[in-house]
């Protein structure tokens, strides 16, 4: 197997190894004794979560079903096995745990819930114990990767056998990449990797503990031990396309404002600490969904859109709710899609997450939009008007209401723009939008004649339509093209003025926004010195 690489970003660091199935460190008895209770509390809030899913969704029948399968995992037999394996062996934490929930299930096979259930059934039940015990083991593992990074004081790169998407919620920020020999849905690891701005790497190869590396997504490279010439070049690399600390942007527009897209806390204080930012036009809540391994609280949410708002105070702030469909999904739910027919039916997820951004609003005394994907047609913007109206209390009316913003993402979409005129603001989500109306991915190089042929027209009509005078809607681009320079040179020349950069490529937009100022200062020169000699020759 030759190397895989997801996402074209750079990373550098110190390799750290993980196995699951041994201590990759030494344990005091006292951190042994706060692991524990740590692990405890990750158990109990899958319990939790699975509980209130089965309860809702289920009602009678998931009585029935949930205790079975809650069973192991709220056993005493679990925590003595778990405490005896934890103290007297050397034997991994995760890796306990597993043998732990397979024992009590050897042991009670014949359990008194065996009389309310078919054979069928039962394989079924056990089925779903499995499913969440690999979670939770995904999720254990996550634990103590950060606890050991979070005694390291410098920039990592995880490398593990089997690469798990739960790994990535919560990321610490000395994480800048992983290696891995395994792992499952490419897609969706693309899709995160992307997301998270984070380099990983698929591959046979062995990377040494503490060994330096550098995965170079950009150009599909890596290093091991690299010598100091293609660490210094990697940097350069790393630092042309995305600013340090302190860096300033070397354009001065007023006019054409570049705003952040992002998923998680990690890159809030980077993202506001400098110009380069008119505030975050896309905060994306279904990555955490995603990632978590189960269902985010309506608290935990509220603190962190809290912390969003406080950190980024009067810059704008939109926030999305989850956009689920057949990549973007999350496997504890099911087949889950973000359409006015699957939010009624998942209304736990979509109430909690919208009265948790309601919420937050409140408490910083801050008006935010709410953006609403994939729609594609008109009717449906009062539809999810009354929807949240419905959730939140407020009338469409209310001075403190949400702001109702959307992505015009769809070929439907961008025909009919008009229907669109009466929200607060919109996007231009051209990543879909590319796949629809060009049948071509987002990570496709998009020819750009062929661009401007077939897409671009529909783009710069709703443009136009929207900035006219008596309209006037704040309406951002947004998408991978964008990356492009010469696409993203022609959406500033067409008059568009807002539009939504990831961290790891904001320089080169910066430096396409600078190169656009200083053809035009040129020609303000050129202007100034023509009427200056006609004003002479008079």
């Amino acid at each position: 197997m030759g190397n895989q690489y997801f996402g074209d970003f750079l990373a550098l660091g110190r390799i750290v190894q993980f196995d699951g199935s041994k201590r990759n460190k030494k344990y005091t008895k006292k951190e042994i004794a706060l692991l524990l209770e740590e692990i405890g509390m990750v158990i109990k809030n899958n319990i939790y979560s699975f509980h209130t899913k089965y309860y809702e969704d289920n009602y009678i029948e998931g009585l029935f079903d949930f205790s079975y399968i809650a069973s192991p995992f709220n056993s005493k037999l679990l925590v003595d096995l778990m405490m005896d394996g934890f103290y007297n062996s050397d034997i991994g934490f995760s890796d306990i745990f597993s043998k732990a929930i397979k024992k009590y299930q050897q042991k009670t096979s014949n359990n008194s819930f065996i009389i309310f259930f078919k054979e069928d059934q039962i394989e079924l039940l056990n089925e779903k114990i499995i499913e969440l015990k690999d979670r939770i083991v995904s999720q254990i593992d996550r634990l103590l990767i950060q606890d050991i990074v979070s005694k390291i004081n410098e920039d990592v790169i995880i490398n593990v056998n089997h690469f798990k998407k739960e790994y990535l919620y919560e990321l610490p920020k000395n994480i800048k990449g992983f290696i891995c020999k395994r792992l499952e849905r490419p897609e969706l690891i693309l899709e995160l990797s992307v997301a998270y701005e984070i380099p990983i790497l698929l591959t046979s190869r062995s990377y040494s503990n503490a060994a330096f590396a550098i995965i170079d997504g950009i150009n599909k490279k890596a290093y091991l031990n690299p010598n100091t010439i293609k660490i210094k070049n990697a940097i350069d690399l790393k630092n042309s396309y995305t600013f340090t600390l302190g860096e300033d942007p070397i354009y001065s527009s007023e006019e054409i404002k570049f705003y952040a897209s992002l998923v998680d806390k990690k890159d809030f204080d980077r993202a506001n600490s400098s110009t380069w930012y008119a505030g975050v036009a896309l905060f994306k809540t279904e990555y955490m969904y995603i990632t978590k391994g189960y269902t985010p609280t309506f608290d935990e949410q509220v603190e962190l859109y809290c912390n969003l708002l406080e950190t980024f105070k009067d810059k704008l702030i939109q926030i999305r709710i989850p956009s689920f469909d057949e990549v973007m999904s999350i496997d504890y739910e099911g087949e889950i899609f973000t359409d006015l027919e699957h939010v009624r039916d998942y209304s736990r997820i979509f109430f909690t997450n919208i009265t948790a951004i309601q919420k937050a609003s409140e408490l910083t005394n801050k008006r935010i939009s709410i953006i609403i994907p994939m729609l594609r047609m008109g009717l449906e913007i009062e539809k999810w008007k009354d929807l949240i109206q419905g959730y939140t209390g407020f009338s469409t009316s209310d001075v403190k209401r949400l702001l109702f913003s959307i992505m015009m993402e769809t070929e439907s979409a961008f025909m009919y723009y008009e229907d669109y005129r009466y929200v607060d603001s919109t996007i231009f989500g051209l990543d879909n939008y590319i796949d629809e109306c060009m049948e071509k991915s987002k990570y496709d190089k998009i020819d750009y004649e062929e661009f401007m042929l077939q897409a671009f027209p529909d783009l710069e009509g709703a443009h136009q339509y929207f900035r006219r005078t008596g309209i006037k809607l704040l309406h951002f681009v947004q998408g991978n093209i964008l990356k492009d320079p010469k696409i993203l040179r022609k959406f500033m020349n067409k008059g568009f003025k807002h539009f939504i950069i990831p961290l790891s490529h904001i320089k080169k937009a910066g430096e396409v926004l600078f190169a656009k100022e200083s053809v035009k200062g040129k020609y303000k020169d050129v202007y100034a010195k023509r009427k200056k000699k006609k004003e002479n020759d008079k």
